[in-house]
C-alpha cells in the first residue's frame, strides 16, 4: 500500500495499469491512430526551409577599416543599418527580386505584386545589424540553391542602391560647390567691373600700388608690394641714367621739364604694369585661365594698362603746357633784347 503523502501517478504500477485499461477503450485507439496518421502525413508533406545568408562589412569611401572608423567622425553603425535596411525593403528593391526568380505566383497570381511583397518582407527576406559595421541579409526558401541566389542578389541590388545614394549626393554637393563658385565669379567680375569704372572716372583718386611711407594702399599682398617697390626703384634709377644721358651726349636744348607729380605718376603707372604683368605670369603658371586669382590677376593687369595710359596723356598735356609757356616767355622777350644790342 502506498504511503499517504506519495501521489498514485509516482508509481509505474498504477500508471502502467491506466495505460492498459486506456487501450481497451476502442475510442483511445481510434484517436491515437488518427493523430498518429496525421502527423505521418505531414511529415511526408512539408519540405525543410533553407535559410542563406550574405554578410556586408560596410567601409567609406577612403577604405578605412571599420575600427579606425568607430574612433573617427564617421556616422554610427546604428544610422548606417537603418539606411540600409530600408533600401533593401524598399518596394523597387523587391518587386525586382520577384520578378527576376519568379518568387510567390501563386500569391502574385491571386491577390497581385503588392502582396507578394508583403509576404516577402514578413517572412523571408531578413536584414540583421550586427556588432560594428557588418550587416547580414538572409532570404528562406524550400530550396537551397534558390535560396543562396536569392540572398546574393539582394546584398547586390543593396550595394548597387547604396552606390546611386552616395554618387546622387555627390553630385548634388557639386551642383552646389558650381552654383557657388558660379556666383562668387559674378560678384567678382561685378566688383572689378564697378572698380575699373571708379579707376577710369577717378584717376586722380584711386592710388593702387606704394603710397606714402611705402605702404601699399589697396593690395594686401606683402609679396606684390615688394615687386611693386622694387619696379618703382628700377624705373626711377633708369630714368635719372637716361636724364643724364641725354644732357651731356645730346647737343641740342634740354626739354622743357616734366612736373615732378607727373614724372612720379608715370613711374609708378609703370611699375604698377610690370608688378601686374609679373603676377599675372606666376598666376598663370599655377592654375588655369579660369581660376578666380588668374582672372584678378588680368583684371588688374588691364586697370594697371589704362592707368599707364592716362598718366602718359597726362605728361604729354604737361610737357606740351610747358613748351607753349617757355615759347611765349621767349616770344615776349625777343625785341627788347634785340632793342639793347642796337
Amino acid at each position: 500500500m502506498p504511503a499517504l503523502d506519495q501521489h498514485p501517478l509516482s508509481d509505474p504500477g498504477v500508471v502502467w495499469s491506466l495505460v492498459k485499461r486506456a487501450l481497451r477503450t476502442p475510442v483511445f485507439v481510434l484517436l491515437l491512430l488518427i493523430g498518429g496518421g496525421i502527423t505521418v502525413v505531414l511529415a511526408f508533406l512539408s519540405k525543410p526551409v533553407y535559410r542563406s545568408e550574405v554578410a556586408l562589412l560596410y567601409q567609406d569611401r577612403t577604405g578605412t577599416n571599420p575600427v579606425a572608423m568607430q574612433r573617427g567622425d564617421s556616422p554610427s553603425p546604428r544610422r548606417i543599418g537603418v539606411t540600409l535596411r530600408e533600401m533593401l525593403f524598399s518596394r523597387n528593391l523587391m518587386e525586382r527580386l520577384i520578378k527576376e526568380f519568379g518568387l510567390y505566383e501563386k500569391t502574385v497570381a491571386r491577390f497581385g505584386l503588392a502582396a507578394a511583397v508583403d509576404e516577402m518582407q514578413k517572412r523571408d527576406l531578413q536584414f540583421v545589424a550586427r556588432d560594428g559595421y557588418t550587416f547580414r541579409v538572409s532570404f528562406d526558401s524550400t530550396s537551397p540553391d534558390l535560396a543562396q541566389v536569392v540572398a546574393a542578389r539582394a546584398a547586390d541590388l543593396l550595394r548597387q542602391a547604396h552606390i546611386r545614394t552616395r554618387i546622387d549626393e555627390v553630385k548634388e554637393l557639386e551642383r552646389f560647390l558650381d552654383g557657388e563658385r558660379r556666383r562668387v565669379e559674378r560678384e567678382l567680375e561685378d566688383r572689378e567691373s564697378e572698380f575699373a569704372l571708379f579707376v577710369a572716372k577717378n584717376p586722380h583718386v584711386v592710388e593702387i600700388g606704394i603710397g606714402k611711407g611705402g605702404a601699399l594702399t589697396s593690395d594686401g599682398s606683402a609679396a606684390y608690394a615688394a615687386s611693386l617697390g622694387l619696379e618703382m626703384q628700377a624705373l626711377q634709377i633708369r630714368e635719372r641714367l637716361a636724364q643724364r644721358q641725354r644732357s651731356s651726349s645730346s647737343g641740342q636744348p634740354p626739354r622743357p621739364p616734366v612736373p615732378r607729380e607727373v614724372t612720379e605718376a608715370r613711374l609708378r603707372a609703370e611699375a604698377e604694369l610690370a608688378a601686374a604683368q609679373r603676377d599675372l605670369a606666376d598666376k598663370q603658371a599655377q592654375f588655369t585661365e579660369e581660376f578666380p586669382d588668374v582672372r584678378q590677376a588680368k583684371a588688374r593687369v588691364e586697370i594697371a594698362k589704362a592707368r599707364l595710359r592716362q598718366v602718359e596723356e597726362m605728361s604729354l598735356a604737361a610737357v606740351s603746357q610747358v613748351g607753349n609757356s617757355q615759347t611765349d616767355h621767349q616770344a615776349s622777350t625777343g625785341p627788347a633784347d634785340q632793342g639793347e644790342t642796337r
